[in-house]
């Protein structure tokens, strides 16, 4: 999935809804540039509780067009089209964002009940 895939599917959930990846209870955080391939971009799984998908939306939404430091050095500039992974900073594990599943739903008063989860694989193959 790329970086503007998953904000126009971010897009379309409630922005108080929580958000956390399929895998652990992990919560998205900081942004880098992917050690397997520093044109990508990777999610680091280390965000705090209850970060929401309008928090999570705005940061995505703040690395288009935006340049980041590659593992080994050099300037990568990511956009929409940028490829998707999650891992620690400096790791390779070949995890890669593949949707979203909204779970959440609202209630009395329009208040937000459930988690929006960022969903991943192991890609073995690394086939885009």
């Amino acid at each position: 999935m790329t970086l503007g895939e998953l904000i126009d599917a971010l897009e379309k959930c409630p922005r108080d809804a929580l958000c956390q990846f399929d895998f652990l209870y992990h919560v998205p955080g900081a942004l880098c540039s992917y050690r397997g391939y520093y044109e990508r971009l990777c999610i680091q799984p280390n965000g705090d509780r209850g970060r929401t998908v309008g928090c999570v939306l705005d940061q995505l939404r703040a690395a288009v067009c935006t340049d980041f430091e590659g593992w080994k050095g050099g300037t990568f500039h990511m956009h929409k089209s940028t490829l998707l992974h999650v891992d620690d900073e400096g790791h390779a594990s070949e995890t890669i964002v593949t949707g979203i599943q909204d779970c959440s739903q609202r209630g009395p008063g329009g208040k937000v009940y459930g988690t929006v989860y960022i969903t991943t694989e192991h890609d073995h193959d690394d086939a885009w």
